[in-house]
């Protein structure tokens, strides 16, 4: 099988122009969220691909906002929500959203595709766009061999040590929930996704 990429930005083609979405997780933060008195809540996709879990995310009730290195997709006629995705490439720095913290920072299938010299770009602009109520779905690959451009293949232990210097730890009774709610057709969400907070 081929695959296409963006041949001058290796790191920005592993999409290959589509959006694995995953309506079981929506509902779940969704349904945490409502439990807490959020009732409009965000919703950041950071390496939103062409934008389809934006476009569920909204669907469900969620504003919505994307972050995407890759703009070709601009010109992609299955690119979803393009009025609320910002182009930035996140080898350059990270990207803050201050006007709009996220009830729920999306990040799947994004940290292996960004060599370990710029990952902290990725954890910043993660957690300088989390709100202190909100939560992020994280996943990563710790598996050699699968994908495109995989560059950053490292275990849990590794991503949660980076973000527990934002005070941003897992939650193991949800990520078991999470993986066990997950309706994306792809397994990314059932072998590695996690749940973070804010420590409380």
């Amino acid at each position: 099988m081929s695959f296409p990429q963006t041949p001058s930005k290796p790191h920005l083609g592993g999409h290959c122009g589509i959006t694995h979405t995953d309506s079981g997780s929506l509902d779940f933060i969704k349904e945490l969220l409502t439990s807490k008195g959020i009732t409009n809540p965000s919703f950041l996709d950071i390496g939103c691909s062409v934008g389809w879990q934006l476009d569920l995310a909204r669907q469900k009730g969620f504003t919505v906002n994307g972050i995407e290195g890759d703009e070709s997709i601009q010109t992609n006629p299955n690119t979803k929500c393009l009025d609320t995705i910002i182009f930035h490439d996140l080898t350059k720095n990270y990207l803050i959203k201050r006007h709009c913290p996220a009830h729920l920072v999306w990040c799947c299938e994004v940290a292996e595709h960004i060599e370990e010299q710029y990952v902290m770009n990725l954890i910043r602009t993660i957690v300088y766009n989390l709100h202190s109520s909100g939560y992020i779905v994280f996943t990563f690959c710790d598996k050699e061999g699968t994908g495109i451009h995989h560059v950053n293949i490292k275990p849990e232990k590794y991503w949660l040590q980076l973000f527990e210097k934002y005070e941003i730890i897992k939650d193991k009774k949800l990520t078991d929930e999470l993986r066990a709610k997950s309706t994306m057709v792809r397994e990314f969400i059932r072998e590695t996704g996690i749940v973070l907070k804010f420590k409380e």
